[in-house]
């Protein structure tokens, strides 16, 4: 009786590895980021001749240039961006393993194993042959460019912070990973990283809520909040990047001017002149509510008795207000209060204003400076 093992083994598209370091980047990279992963990329890329330059972590034009040179040479669409497909075939040259990272585009793997077993001779007339064979092949996937179509009707603004949702409307969009959206602005062209979130459903994304009031990446060194002016919209996913939407951002000021700071005042009055808020709008809108917030130092519980806006237009007590407030135009109010009690300490103002815009019919909330006022008792 004898018996013969064969086992024969073959790949296809399969690449030899790179001998030098492993570079396993973990995460997509983008244009205009700042960060140890730019590093490592920087490094692969003058390993491969692609990058002249000393890497310094930047991903400025050379590194855009270089990564668009490497997705030409391994087949991938040239994005510039090191997204998931770049990111797997880096790993894959480098560290001499099949990526778990993510799936590589345009890639075919299929493995055959045959295995030809049990040669049996039973008689001298007489032979058995068991031969088995298992073929397996790999999902292809590809992943789509994405678009963006148009925003739900929304009025942005300077400094507002919403209790609502934004979409942003599209198609091609991440539901496994996140997509980065990007706000570049037509004035200074820096590029504005205000959020990564998942797409639900693959059309559409809801942006976040508070990106207005926050300081928000925008390059090397670079972190600032959003101005006022034009801005291309744009999303990245799957490390493409999708076309732009043009979208403007308004302008909202509010300023507190204090009337009786650092001078004495009969801490026991009617009427005190507490200071005054004005503000102003880069839209037509529709004011809401005002409402101040005081807190003390140094007084007793009680001491203020009262607190009212008046509009310095009509002289009456403000109350919700119906009256359009146009585009460039201001809005001048002041804060009165009734002190009881010969004591001195500081009063401290913040006001919460409430608009609503014409276009979205929905409500934006901004927080005035805060506004001191110092009273001596006499």
């Amino acid at each position: 009786m004898k018996k013969i093992f064969i086992i024969s083994l073959t790949i296809l598209s399969f690449q030899f590895a790179y001998a030098g370091t492993c570079f396993d980047l973990p995460k997509n990279i983008n244009r205009w980021e700042n960060s140890p992963s730019v590093t490592s990329l920087q490094n692969f890329l003058v390993s491969k001749g692609l990058l002249k330059a000393t890497p310094n972590g930047y991903f400025g034009n050379g590194t855009f240039l270089a990564v668009k040179a490497y997705q030409k040479s391994i087949g991938v669409q040239q994005t510039g961006t090191v997204g998931v497909s770049t990111r797997a075939s880096i790993k894959k040259e480098t560290c001499n393993s099949n990526s778990s990272i993510a799936p590589v585009v345009q890639n075919n793997i299929k493995t055959n194993i045959v295995i030809a077993t049990s040669t049996i001779k039973t008689t001298a007339n007489s032979t058995l042959i068991a031969t088995s064979s298992i073929n397996k092949a790999t999902t292809t996937v590809v992943y789509k460019t994405p678009t963006v179509s148009r925003f739900s009707s929304v009025t942005f603004f300077v400094g507002g912070s919403r209790d609502w949702d934004v979409y942003l409307y599209g198609t091609n969009f991440s539901t496994s990973t996140t997509n980065s959206i990007y706000f570049k602005s037509k004035n200074s062209g820096r590029k504005y990283l205000i959020g990564e979130v998942k797409s639900l459903n693959g059309t559409d994304i809801i942006l976040p809520r508070d990106f207005m009031t926050k300081l928000l990446p925008c390059g090397s060194d670079c972190s600032e909040a959003i101005s006022i002016g034009g801005y291309d919209i744009s999303v990245v996913s799957n490390g493409l990047e999708s076309n732009t939407i043009y979208t403007i951002v308004n302008g909202f000021t509010a300023t507190v001017v204090t009337g009786t700071e650092n001078q004495a005042l009969v801490s026991k009055v009617t009427n005190a002149l507490f200071g005054r808020l004005t503000f102003a709008v880069g839209a037509p809108m529709q004011l809401i509510s005002v409402t101040p917030a005081v807190t003390t130092e140094g007084f007793s519980g009680g001491t203020i008795k009262a607190t009212r806006l008046k509009d310095d237009a009509t002289g009456k007590v403000y109350a919700a207000s119906t009256n359009t407030i146009s585009d460039y135009q201001s809005q001048m109010m002041s804060l009165y209060g009734d002190l009881d009690g010969p004591s001195s300490g500081r009063i401290m103002t913040t006001f919460k204003i409430v608009i609503m815009d014409y276009i979205s019919q929905k409500n934006t909330t901004f927080l005035s400076p805060v506004l001191l006022t110092t009273v001596t008792a006499y």
